[in-house]
């Protein structure tokens, strides 16, 4: 049973009383107006009110005792409350800061969808372009069965004869198409033929199938010319229009992404910085 469920008095309970003590005090008054001539009664009234005044003493005395423990059962009690009070804010701060772990989170995924989403638009615009191109050498080469055509020696080269204009063609392709063109111009300049495994393993976002369908779509279509064996390419003829200020295009082409996607543009970066290192002599 708390405090507040303790049984109190009421009113009239505290009337009755205050009126019992005022008659007990009456007849002690009236006993010592009545005696107050017999020696033996006021030694007798002396001695009542000393053993009055001692049980009243011990009654204090208990009193201040029981309303000290009182108080000290309300102050642990207290600090009870308090230390729940402080578990539940430091619970909250943890909620709080979980909570905050998990949207930060969820804007980690939300990016790195946006990154698949640009990539998988840039694979479906490359996807396209190369149908056209095959559409393209499927025709030509349906023209060129109707003519009868000198015996050659069979080869690994496939090169074709390069265009003469390809003006604005940073600006049509993807990303990751740039770059696998960026790395056939370094192997023509410097003369250096290059594992098509291995540059598209230390190239992030190419694959080797993508890589591989590109190079072949850009044969056809004259941009560059080359001779394939075991999967080591060397690039034989780029196409000068190309060629020109090729780098510079190539990172204002990544910059373009650096404010919807920077850790995309930062892998390019890094990618282009890493395909230079391989295929400088």
């Amino acid at each position: 049973m708390t405090d507040n469920d303790k049984p109190r008095l009421t009113t009239r309970e505290w009337v009755l009383l205050l009126v019992l003590l005022a008659m007990v005090q009456f007849l002690i008054h009236a006993s010592a107006f009545v005696y107050c001539g017999r020696g033996s009664a006021l030694t007798y009234w002396s001695l009542v009110g000393t053993s009055v005044s001692i049980i009243l003493a011990l009654l204090a005395i208990i009193w201040s005792f029981i309303q000290n423990l009182i108080q000290q059962q309300g102050s642990a009690s207290i600090a009870a409350q308090i230390e729940r009070l402080q578990s539940v804010v430091m619970d909250a701060s943890k909620s709080g800061a979980q909570f905050n772990s998990q949207i930060e989170r969820l804007d980690e995924v939300r990016g790195q969808l946006q990154e698949t989403a640009s990539l998988t638009r840039q694979s479906r615009d490359d996807i396209m372009t190369m149908g056209k191109r095959v559409e393209a050498t499927q025709k030509l080469v349906e023209d060129l069965s109707q003519k009868p055509q000198p015996i050659q020696q069979p080869s690994t080269t496939a090169a074709k004869p390069v265009s003469p204009d390809f003006s604005g063609f940073f600006t049509r392709c993807s990303l990751s198409g740039a770059l696998v063109i960026y790395a056939c111009y370094l192997s023509n300049k410097n003369k250096v033929a290059f594992d098509l495994a291995k540059l598209c393993g230390v190239m992030k976002h190419v694959e080797k199938m993508y890589a591989h369908g590109y190079l072949v779509a850009s044969s056809s279509a004259g941009i560059i010319g080359y001779t394939e064996s075991q999967g080591v390419w060397n690039i034989t003829e780029f196409a000068q229009s190309v060629a020109k200020d090729i780098r510079q295009a190539l990172l204002e082409k990544i910059s373009t992404f650096q404010e919807k996607s920077p850790n995309l543009a930062a892998d390019f970066t890094k990618s282009v910085e890493t395909v230079e290192t391989m295929l400088t002599e």
